[in-house]
């Protein structure tokens, strides 16, 4: 069993890597093994491997993308029962990898992660795409891409359906752009994945699990300037004054505005005081 200090350490070593050399299933797990620190990491890894054996053995060279896609499916979706959570929907176990094997419950991110990452180990050129408000899946191919939703049960989507759901979801006919479709990188997977956990636990006040995620996710992205002015604050309130003003000063400089140099930096200001009268 890892301690939190060993899970952070392997964590800030994977931020280091290219994304080309990132195992997302090891960076899920790692994930993780923060509320499950006794996952056995190897007993996921053989699901994974099963299903994508039993995917790559039903494959034919001469199967059409869509017949891929119905075979890989069924093997998740009818087989092995996995669907969304849609009633529990903001359940922090949706978000870890193991939990989602465990119950075949998940959230669209995660079922999209164990649907490419099975898919493309059998040989279908699937990657992730990063929509606004719901993450989706995509199998590329000779002709162009075909768009899937693992939330849906491997149901294709258009590029005009995305477009309704980005809008309707965000409320803006703006919203969408077609770059969104292009494949997502292993860390903005990752830190979308933290953000749907910093999220949940900021709304239900858990203020030392949303610190754990906002530290990942400045890990993997040190110029994120919602997380540093999100963790400038929660160092406040957890009495760490010092870092809470080099957050907000860091933030300052990465957005830069009178009016958020006004009331940031009368704040900055006012730490300082603190931390001088602390000493």
């Amino acid at each position: 069993m890892d301690t939190l200090e060993t899970i952070r350490k392997k964590f800030s070593s994977l931020a280091e890597l290219p994304d080309e050399e990132i195992d997302l299933v090891g960076a899920a797990l790692l994930i993780a093994r923060v509320p499950y620190p006794r996952l056995d990491e190897a007993v996921y890894r053989q699901y994974l491997s099963e299903l994508t054996g039993r995917l790559r053995s039903r494959l034919n060279k001469t199967d059409r993308p869509v017949a891929m896609i119905e075979k890989l499916n069924r093997i998740l979706f009818e087989e092995e029962g996995f669907r969304g959570n849609r009633h529990n929907y903001f359940d922090p176990d949706n978000s870890f990898i193991n939990r989602v094997v465990d119950r075949k419950l998940g959230i669209p991110i995660t079922l999209s992660l164990i649907y490419t990452e099975v898919g493309k180990k059998a040989g279908m050129n699937l990657s992730g795409i990063s929509l606004p408000a719901h993450f989706i899946a995509a199998l590329f191919h000779e002709s162009g891409r075909i768009l899937i939703d693992p939330f849906k049960q491997g149901e294709i989507l258009s590029e005009e359906e995305c477009r309704t759901m980005v809008s309707r979801r965000l409320g803006e006919e703006s919203a969408f752009d077609t770059r969104q479709l292009s494949p997502a990188r292993p860390k903005e997977i990752l830190i979308r994945m933290l953000r749907n956990l910093k999220a949940i636990y900021l709304q239900t006040h858990n203020d030392m699990k949303a610190f754990q995620m906002l530290h990942w996710i400045l890990t993997l992205d040190p110029g994120s300037k919602a997380e540093l002015r999100e963790r400038g604050l929660l160092y406040e309130a957890l009495g760490n004054t010092d870092r809470a003003a080099e957050d907000l000063e860091r933030y300052i400089a990465l957005s830069p505005g009178p009016e958020t140099e006004r009331i940031i930096g009368s704040k900055i200001e006012m730490l300082k005081k603190k931390s001088t009268r602390l000493h």
